[in-house]
């Protein structure tokens, strides 16, 4: 039974998807808009022996989650370990996609972790929590700094 690969090259509007077979030949090789439903309509007659594979980019979550949510298997690729993408001379979403792919099926995608569902919520309210407590510090520091300066201008 043949297995087939996708790989993802994620922009902030479009996707350029490419999903191959075990042999690399190119079944799937275009651009998308960023829409999920038209995203799985493409991956959908592969979705039984299909791997996905998604390069972390600052977007990544709402593709990830989406196909996992519909039973995909999906991969989360590092980007600072994708040196065949990142040190490549030729520089395309088309090339990136079809790179993904093949490392996907080579099993050299660096993955990055992906957070299980049920953790996802505190997860995000970790994180606002550390954004918040590092913004009170810098205006404590900004405050304080405001504080000296008109000290020592003369002001009180």
């Amino acid at each position: 039974m043949k297995q087939f690969y996708s790989g993802i090259d994620l922009g902030s509007r479009e996707s350029h998807i490419c999903v191959i077979n075990e042999d690399d030949k190119k079944l799937v090789d275009m651009k998308v808009d960023n829409d999920l439903s038209t995203i799985e309509a493409l991956l959908s007659p592969y979705k039984r022996r299909l791997q996905v594979v998604v390069e972390s980019t600052f977007n990544w979550d709402w593709i990830v989650y989406g196909l996992q949510d519909r039973g995909y298997d999906v991969k989360l690729a590092h980007v600072l370990g994708l040196k065949a993408i990142t040190w490549s001379k030729k520089k395309t979403d088309k090339w990136d996609a079809f790179i993904l792919a093949r490392l996907l099926r080579s099993r050299m995608i660096p993955e990055a972790y992906i957070y299980p569902k049920e953790t996802r919520p505190l997860r995000e309210l970790l994180r606002d929590r550390m954004r918040l407590s590092q913004k009170r510090a810098s205006e404590y520091g900004s405050n304080k700094q405001d504080a000296s300066e008109a000290q020592h201008s003369g002001l009180q």
